[in-house]
């Protein structure tokens, strides 16, 4: 139902009042001010409303208007530096190939982060690239990749280093970084989509066989289930899928 709405009504208003109303408005009362001028003009009586006051917008809810704002000021920035299309195109390429992801924009990369659990057995999302404009050489973007991608296995770092022509870095933010320039992405694109299935595969790998012996254990009463099986075994699905086409809705 509709939250009761009280309205005052008056010919004229003083400052007092009118203090109050705004006061009231301001910390969410819903109320609202009217007042009415009259007129008479040609032997007829005119009434004016005029909206003296009203109930304040309510502020966005946690984390959309950052999200929007974010994503606003990182397409800006990507434009400014002449990759904003570009930025959306492999945006959208990395969202696609790993599956179901969820992406926040800040303001200077797109972040794509997939489920995980921390020490203590509680759900969290783990970051496994970013995407986002270079500082360093305006016209390119910078795919950034973490420590933890580079633990999957040998294999995917030569994946990084080799097919994509990735340079091993040393930041505390990611450990090896991938230029993308707008002649190169074509040739880049299918052996981009290749690495990131074969990470999000490898990533999913362990929680796959966690969740299988933890189900097992759970059924056999000779069995003690292990702490870090008990999100799985519950059948928690952390993960959430963010779209990155037409207007973002999603992200």
């Amino acid at each position: 139902a509709e939250r009761p709405r009280m309205v005052l009504v008056g010919l004229g208003v003083d400052e007092r009042a009118l203090r109050v109303v705004n006061f009231l408005a301001e910390t969410g009362v819903p109320i609202q001010l009217l007042t009415f001028h009259a007129f008479q003009a040609g032997g007829e009586l005119f009434l004016a409303k005029q909206v003296e006051s009203g109930p304040v917008a309510p502020p966005p809810g946690p984390g959309k208007g950052a999200k929007e704002e974010n994503r606003r000021i990182l397409q800006e920035k990507a434009a400014a530096l002449g990759v904003g299309d570009l930025l959306e195109e492999v945006a959208r390429v990395v969202n696609a190939s790993l599956g179901s992801v969820y992406v926040w924009p800040y303001k200077t990369a797109y972040s794509f982060n997939v489920a995980d659990e921390t020490a203590e057995g509680r759900a969290t999302q783990r970051y496994i690239v970013s995407v986002g404009p270079n500082d360093q050489r305006p016209g390119t973007l910078r795919i950034a990749f973490p420590e933890r991608v580079l633990e999957l296995g040998a294999h995917v770092e030569a994946m990084l280093t080799e097919r994509l022509k990735g340079k091993r870095v040393n930041t505390a933010r990611y450990a090896v970084e991938v230029i993308v320039e707008p002649r190169t992405w074509l040739a880049l694109q299918e052996p981009l989509a290749e690495t990131l299935r074969t990470v999000r595969r490898l990533w999913d790998e362990p929680r796959s066989r966690a969740s299988e012996e933890s189900i097992g254990a759970a059924s056999d009463p000779e069995l003690t289930e292990p702490e870090e099986f008990k999100h799985h075994a519950r059948g928690a699905d952390f993960s959430r899928t963010d779209t990155l086409g037409g207007d973002h809705a999603n992200l």
